[in-house]
């Protein structure tokens, strides 16, 4: 198990970094020296909560010193001044990766990834919360909601019947939030009755 890093996937072709959708990204000689000749994929990470900041930096081209290339495992690779391979650790059980998890969310963190062979899967823990629903954006489905959190939008799944009309009272689950303090991946659970709500 390792620890999930919220990063953007690219791969490193022996000369380049390109991401999942073939496009090329133009990262400064000194990011790339000493990288093999050879395939490594892995993600552009700007540590913990860095996210939102990946796109600027590889937009403008400036900023690449608070950025690594993080390999993902299993991958021969000894590493560079701005490349190392993502540590992993034997899970021993259920609550070994609990704990795992916890310290790395605790800090800031997603999640975790576990890889058996060619399997690997993440684990993240979701919260949830309560929101007021204050618009209905028809043309996506989606939602403008407020709650503890502030005011944003939150996703709704494919639905046969209406969604939560404005003044409803909505569950909505979300993992960790973004740089201005606003839920990240907030998605719609359902709709409760007002009297079931929790007090904040």
């Amino acid at each position: 198990m390792s620890e999930k890093l919220d990063g953007w996937f690219v791969k490193w072709n022996g000369s380049q970094f390109t991401t999942a959708s073939g496009s090329t990204v133009e990262a400064p000689e000194w990011f790339t020296r000493g990288l093999p000749e050879r395939e490594l994929r892995g993600e552009l990470w700007g540590g913990r909560g860095g996210f939102e900041s990946i796109a600027r930096i590889v937009r403008t081209g400036s900023g690449w010193e608070r950025l690594r290339f993080a390999v993902h495992p299993p991958a021969e690779f000894v590493g560079t001044a701005h490349a190392s391979t993502i540590q992993e650790t034997v899970c021993r059980g259920r609550d070994h990766l609990r704990e795992f998890v916890g310290a790395i969310c605790a800090a800031g963190g997603e999640g975790a990834m576990l890889r058996r062979g060619r399997e690997v899967h993440k684990v993240k823990p979701s919260c949830d919360a309560e929101a007021v629903v204050r618009e209905v954006i028809a043309a996506t489905g989606s939602l403008v909601v407020e709650s503890a959190h502030g005011t944003f939008k939150l996703a709704c799944p494919l639905r046969e019947d209406a969604p939560p009309g404005v003044g409803s009272i909505v569950s909505y689950t979300f993992a960790g939030f973004t740089a201005l303090g606003l839920p990240r991946h907030a998605r719609l659970m359902r709709e409760r009755p007002a009297e079931t709500m929790v007090a904040a």
